[in-house]
Formats: C-alpha cells, structure tokens, sequence
C-alpha cells in the first residue's frame, strides 16, 4: 500500500515516521526497510541517499520492501514542479567523436558511430565510398557529409538527456505497479500540492498530521482518498 504523510514543518512528522519505524522492524523484522530521513540510525533501516540528477528508485529494492521517503516533493519523479530543467547527462564519448573528426583523427570509435550513421539513415554504396576515400586521402569528411553527421550527434546528446527526464519520471509512473510486488510506500511532504499527478494516483490512504491551538500534541487525521 502506498501512503502520503502531508504536515507542515515542526509539526513532527520525523518523530511519527521514527515511531513508525520502530513498529515495522518488530513487526516485520525479515522486511527490508529503507528511508531517506537524515540522521537515521535505527538497527536494521538502510539509509539512502537521493539527488536530482541520481534519485532513488523503489524498484531497485527487494520485493516487499518499505520505502520510506521523505520530502518527497524534492525527487524530481514525485514532485509536481520541473526539477529536472538543469539535469546533467554525461556526453563527453559525443563531444570526443565531434573533436576527432574536426581533428581529422578517424579511430576505431569514430568509425563505429559512423557505420552506424550509414546503416540507420541507408547511405548509398557509392556515397560511402565517396566518404571512406575522402577520409583515407584526405583526413576529413566532405563537409556536406560533415554537418549532416555532427547534426546527428547533436541530436543524439539532446535525446540523451530526454531519456534520462523519462527514466526518471518513470520513478514515479511505475508507483501504481507496488501492490503487485509488496511494497509498502510511505511519501512525506510539506504539502500535497507539491507532489505530482502520477504519485497521487497512486496512493491508497493519506495522512494529515497537524498540530493545533499550539498543544503540545499531534493530530492524525486518515483518509481513504487523497485529500488535496
């Protein structure tokens, strides 16, 4: 089952989720539980750790495990605002064959991009050729060819860093798909609003955790439907 746990700072959710934490690993001592609070030191609870350009995925873990994440409107797959706008992807292998060819350098890596290059876009025979002995003899490629190639580069760094958005932005997709592996998840966040569409679907009961008049206590209030 999936739960979010909404409160507002100092309400004390940290303090509900260390109690909540303590019952599961009486109740369920052979169950994996991992949880993102800071500072956690509790026998038997893996800490994670969670960035923006490397989040945590539940998927990673052991069937029936219980994810505990909170903040979970700062994991971009969770979050209903854009986290993902400065999102880094490594393209230095691209970067190096655009450099090699402006350098005239055609090692074993430029060559396999470039096969690859005449297969997916069906050069013809007699144009590679025209290619291939442009390179032998002259150590560059004829400059039409040249900027439909980089083109192509350029094109695959940009789809690179599309298909990191979507890999991580399945995180949060795929959150419908727990109950079928036995996971139980538990969000926590500031406010409801801040999470996305996706993660709310998911989610079975939702919690309320608020304190009121300034008493010394917490109020729980629990639905069955996401409150928003």
């Amino acid at each position: 089952m999936q739960y979010i746990i909404d409160a507002p700072p100092r309400t004390g959710k940290s303090q509900y989720m260390i109690y909540l934490i303590d019952k599961f690993t009486k109740k369920y001592p052979h169950r994996h539980i991992v949880t993102n609070i800071i500072g956690i030191n509790y026998p038997g609870v893996i800490s994670i750790n969670s960035t923006l350009h490397k989040p945590v995925d539940w998927r990673d873990y052991p069937n029936g495990t219980i994810f505990i994440f909170d903040e979970a409107h700062e994991h971009p797959a969770f979050s209903a605002d854009d986290l993902m706008k400065d999102i880094y992807v490594d393209t230095r292998d691209f970067d190096a064959i655009m450099t090699k060819v402006s350098n005239g350098i055609f090692d074993e890596q430029v060559l396999y991009h470039m096969d690859n290059y005449f297969s997916f876009n069906q050069i013809d025979d007699e144009q590679i050729a025209i290619i291939k002995d442009t390179i032998t003899n002259q150590k560059r490629l004829p400059i039409d060819f040249k900027k439909q190639f980089f083109e192509d580069i350029n094109k695959k760094k940009k789809l690179a860093v599309i298909k990191k958005k979507e890999d991580i932005l399945d995180i949060g997709r795929s959150l419908t798909l727990h109950g079928h592996f036995g996971f139980d998840i538990y969000l926590i966040t500031q406010d409801i609003k801040r999470l996305n569409a996706a993660t709310i679907a998911a989610t079975s009961k939702h919690l309320k955790l608020r304190r009121l008049f300034g008493w010394p206590m917490m109020f729980i209030y629990e639905y069955t439907d996401v409150q928003k």
